[in-house]
């Protein structure tokens, strides 16, 4: 017989975890020396709670599989939520386990008490307290279960006395059925192809869940003389300099993807979740194809939608449609791709005295491998980077929904457990970094081989654009930020800092040849990104618009 916490960690090790991320506190001492004494599972130690929510759906992000983070009772278990929202808004699979008091004083206004189950339940789709030590393995399994089949947060509350009893319960293997696709539905896909038919200038938007899926799109593209849209969490999938490839949408997208998307006569989304409405007439045609049934038809009711994997449903899509020959609508296609090409290469090579956030860009593209994975924080530099960066095989990573800041650091850091072998590049704001500068030790204490690249314009600038276009007076944005360069190097890491373009490539290149973790603190300006927004009709004009999303 095991101690509950032993199981628990022995049934995690069998189910294929590999990494728990968290801090250690009082209730959670029984999970914490049951971690302690074994070597399959590793613990990583975080400075804040938040930041091993972030790891673990950073884990869940990168691989599919459920991220596993724990937290001891009361400010342990608030201090996680942040991480486990963001999870949960990006619909990732993430299973917390979180100490609870003891049993006997469980309501007794006990110190660091709170209803845990009560408190996670607007971000997590299953929770449960574990109230007997012959309880757990059915709790642990629905969570799992749950977590899996529904891309999202599960979370179990373990008392701290629970888990020094013994338990019976033999741990038992992973649920294979879990991992299984759902078969292609035959009359979608002939709905799909017949819209295909109809249709004479389509435009593909391509989301986070393309990612393993990027030549079959591309395949799909090529034969409908589509234009093709990249969200944030695509950038990579395909390569920007591909012909057809228009650019982003939304905040950070191009103005060519706002004005071909008013011309099409059909949009497919492939693996994407958000379709931009104020971007689209209302009566264009959409057909949405995705994994995963929740994704399936948020803001728009759909012409078609057809669940399943993206490479299989546009492989099959491809093989049975006729090619299109449209040469008018390939022209303009290929006339906004170059002159978004133009725009943005123009846009990363002014270079001033000072450091601009789009030549900022441009220089760390020369320095970022084709297969890198590069955490994005929130703030203003993600539209830039989202307007700018020209991915190629790159894996992106950041706060889709929930949008937190201080995700860029810690997301790093999980990436560089799971893919040792791999560039990773962190690329953050100085007010996120503020949020979770902690994590510089937990990068230097796990010797992490990443490099981060701070843009420090000293405030909350997105806020202050954001503010002045709403016609309000700026306030409550600017930042007394410290020399983050001198930050790293007393957390123990390399730090270097740049306030002239003229110093720029060489402090990246020094950083980006540094032997374990560097930081790159650059003074950047603050300078107003463009509207990207279509140009609209006099009947549009009457309604308002919706704030642009990322």
């Amino acid at each position: 017989m095991m101690k509950v916490a032993e199981f628990i960690v022995n049934q995690l090790s069998e189910w294929g975890v590999k990494r728990v991320y968290g801090v250690t506190g009082d209730a959670l001492f029984p999970l914490i020396e049951a971690l302690g004494k074994q070597s399959d599972i590793e613990f990583v130690l975080t400075a804040h709670e938040s930041a091993a929510g972030m790891m673990a759906s950073a884990e869940a992000k990168l691989t599919g599989k459920p991220g596993v983070c724990v937290a001891t009772s009361g400010p342990g278990v608030a201090n996680l939520l942040n991480g486990l929202a963001d999870a949960a808004e990006d619909r990732v699979p993430v299973l917390a386990i979180t100490g609870q008091v003891p049993s006997d004083k469980i309501g007794t206004g006990y110190k660091q008490y709170i209803d845990q189950s009560a408190f996670v339940h607007p971000v997590a789709s299953y929770t449960a307290q574990v109230s007997h030590p012959e309880g757990i393995f059915p709790i642990m399994s629905r969570a799992w279960k749950t977590a899996i089949s529904q891309n999202t947060v599960a979370h179990i509350s373990l008392p701290k006395d629970i888990g020094d009893l013994p338990t019976s319960h033999p741990v038992k293997p992973f649920p294979s059925y879990l991992d299984e696709e759902p078969e292609i539905p035959d009359r979608s896909v002939r709905e799909a192809l017949n819209q295909i038919e109809q249709s004479s200038q389509p435009v593909v938007l391509v989301g986070l869940g393309a990612e393993q899926a990027g030549s079959q799109v591309v395949e799909l593209a090529e034969k409908l003389n589509a234009g093709i849209i990249l969200s944030l969490g695509a950038k990579g999938v395909i390569p920007d300099t591909h012909p057809q490839v228009l650019g982003g949408i939304g905040s950070g997208g191009s103005q060519e993807s706002a004005n071909l998307l008013q011309q099409a006569d059909l949009v497919i989304m492939i693996g994407a979740t958000w379709y931009p409405q104020k971007y689209v007439p209302a009566d264009t045609p959409v057909i949405q194809i995705d994994l995963h049934p929740s994704h399936i038809s948020q803001d728009k009711e759909l012409s078609c939608a057809i669940r399943g994997e993206a490479g299989r449903i546009t492989a099959l899509l491809t093989s049975q449609m006729t090619e299109k020959n449209q040469p008018s609508w390939k022209q303009k296609i290929e006339k906004a791709h170059r002159l978004h090409m133009q725009k943005i290469s123009a846009e990363k090579q002014q270079a001033g005295s000072s450091v601009s956030p789009q030549f900022l860009i441009g220089e760390m593209e020369k320095f970022i491998a084709p297969d890198a994975i590069v955490t994005i924080d929130t703030g203003e530099h993600t539209v830039w980077f989202n307007r700018l960066f020209e991915g190629q095989k790159q894996k992106i990573l950041f706060s889709g929904t929930w949008r937190t800041m201080g995700f860029a650091l810690p997301a790093a850091i999980a990436a560089a457990k799971i893919y040792p072998g791999r560039q990773i590049v962190a690329f953050t704001g100085d007010g996120g970094l503020l949020m979770n500068a902690g994590e510089l030790n937990t990068a230097v204490r796990e010797n992490s081989q990443i490099r981060i690249v701070v843009v420090n314009n000293q405030s909350y600038a997105l806020e202050q654009h954001k503010m002045a276009k709403e016609g309000r007076q700026p306030f409550g944005v600017a930042l007394h930020t410290p020399d983050f360069s001198a930050w790293a190097r007393a957390s123990g890491m390399a730090g270097l800092r740049v306030d002239e373009s003229s110093g720029l490539e060489a402090a990246l290149n020094q950083v980006f040849r540094t032997d374990g973790p560097a930081l790159l603190d650059v003074l950047c300006t603050t300078p107003v990104p463009e509207s990207t927004m279509p140009e609209r009709t006099a009947e549009q004009k009457k309604e308002p618009l919706e704030p642009v999303r990322l």
